[in-house]
């Protein structure tokens, strides 16, 4: 239906120019600008049919991202579409899938924006993760390789910022720790980040967290040395968290829950494990996760 308008316009559009050309001597300024009306209208017509072809996918759509899919002057200068492509991808940030298409139709403009470099290594972090859960090895790690590259090219990046880079460090620690990179590399990563955001109870406490699995990481691998030193140095972040003026209390929880593993795996006195545990479940009462995991500590301590 709508294609036969656009033909028809663009017909009629032909037709007032040969008029035009016979009539220019009589009626030139008048029909000129007629016929340039005519073009003019039909124009965005003529571009939404051959760029309409790529909708937004069903579901929900993020309103700046539906306009840029949907917009009939996006292919209009590649540095302004790489420009709109951006800003959609990023209020796409919830679907990393869409955003992740986004960022790639903005093509060499991403390479220029450190945020939209760090966004890009978040979709594709979370992209990974999704690969993961649905046991899709090959895509996860590429995904983790390409998340690497990205936060690197933040860090490296002339106008980043420090807070910036200290996102992208994080982003390295974290994709590093999952592609089961060495445990120096993942310390290293992590304590970068921390030298730019010092006091972000949000870095300690997932610093704390990832010690604490690169603990569990070094006792099945027989390190007891390297296992005994992360677990301590788990105890410190968490209890940082704890003091933090700015934690949460939800936050807290989850530092306290840190400290009752922690605790439990130093073989620490059965009083201070369930003390910790009582402190993280004021903060999350009736948690299921919080209780199973008591529970099983509570029965290997028996055993």
């Amino acid at each position: 239906m709508w294609d036969m308008i656009v033909d028809t316009l663009e017909v009629i559009a032909l037709i007032f120019t040969i008029i035009a050309g016979f009539a220019a001597l009589f009626l030139r300024k008048p029909l000129l600008r007629s016929v340039r009306n005519i073009e003019r209208n039909t124009r965005p017509w003529r571009a939404a049919r051959q760029a309409g072809r790529g909708e937004p996918p069903p579901g929900r759509t993020p309103a700046s991202a539906a306009r840029y899919v949907a917009s009939p002057n996006r292919n209009s200068g590649a540095a302004a579409a790489g420009e709109r492509a951006i800003n959609a991808a990023i209020d796409a940030r919830r679907d990393p899938d869409l955003a992740h298409r986004l960022y790639e139709k903005a093509g060499d403009s991403v390479y220029r924006n450190p945020q939209a470099l760090l966004e890009f290594a978040q979709t594709k972090r979370r992209l990974a993760g999704k690969a993961h859960r649905e046991g899709k090895s090959d895509q996860n790690q590429r995904l983790l390789t390409e998340a690497m590259v990205l936060a690197d090219r933040v860090i490296q990046h002339p106008n980043s910022s420090p807070d910036r880079c200290a996102w992208a460090w994080r982003e390295l620690a974290i994709t590093r720790h999952w592609l089961r990179r060495p445990t120096d590399d993942v310390e290293e990563a992590w304590r970068s980040a921390l030298e730019l955001r010092p006091d972000d109870p949000q870095f300690l406490l997932e610093f704390a967290q990832t010690k604490r699995r690169l603990a569990g990481k070094a006792y099945r691998e027989r390190k007891s040395d390297q296992n005994q030193r992360l677990l301590m140095e788990v105890m410190v972040l968490a209890d940082r968290v704890i003091q933090h003026p700015n934690s949460s209390p939800d936050r807290c929880a989850w530092a306290w829950r840190e400290l009752a593993i922690t605790r439990h795996w130093l073989r620490r006195p059965t009083d201070d494990v369930e003390e910790a545990w009582r402190c993280a479940l004021e903060l999350r009462p009736d948690d299921p996760q919080f209780l199973e995991e008591r529970e099983k500590m509570r029965i290997e301590r028996r055993l």
